[in-house]
């Protein structure tokens, strides 16, 4: 997988802690760093976790499939091109959804509750994680591009909340589902081209 492809998935990603996170900023009735560090540390840590969890699976399966055969690398790289469609589809979905927020001032984070939506956000990590493993992308190269648009979304998304509110998330939805969907058509056309 090219470098380009890399960042484009990574900014996908990265928009659904964008939208989680504007609704966190919305709340605040003003910004300390330390909440803000808390953020970046949790979404940003859990989302490597659960790539490097993804691409070690795929590790231990891999040699039993695209060792073998030109048609298991084949194989291999048109689950991966259904991974990143499902999880465009699931933003595009939660985009269409639109739930309300309902927006009431608090000034701290519920570490529990946001490790509860990171766990859902991580899931995607896991299964991006699982489909870049299968594009046998490297993998330095996906922590470093995932970290730095994790911390983004995250410095991004609290002040954009904080600024305009909740109304933000859906236009994150609908843009990293969208970005997903285009990059899983690149993908498609240079594999299988």
């Amino acid at each position: 997988m090219l470098l380009h492809e890399i960042i484009l998935i990574a900014i996908g990603l990265g928009l659904e802690i964008f939208a989680i996170v504007v609704c966190k900023g919305a709340v605040f009735s003003k910004i300390h760093k330390k909440t803000l560090f808390q953020l970046i540390a949790i979404f940003a840590t859990w989302q490597l976790v659960t790539v490097i969890i993804g691409n070690l699976l795929v590790g231990m399966l891999h040699f039993t499939l695209s060792d073998s055969n030109e048609s298991g690398k084949f194989l291999l790289q048109v689950l991966s091109i259904i991974i990143f469609g499902v999880i465009a589809m699931r933003m595009l979905f939660l985009a269409h959804k639109n739930e309300d927020v309902i927006e009431s001032r608090e000034d701290s984070i519920k570490v529990n509750n946001i490790l509860q939506i990171s766990a859902i956000v991580g899931l995607n990590g896991l299964v991006a994680g699982v489909g870049f493993g299968f594009m046998e992308t490297s993998m330095i190269h996906q922590l470093i591009v995932l970290l730095s648009v994790s911390v983004l979304a995250v410095i991004i998304g609290i002040y954009v909340g904080y600024n305009y509110g909740y109304r933000p998330k859906t236009r994150g939805y609908l843009l990293g589902g969208l970005i997903l969907l285009v990059t899983d058509v690149v993908l498609c056309i240079r594999y299988f081209n």
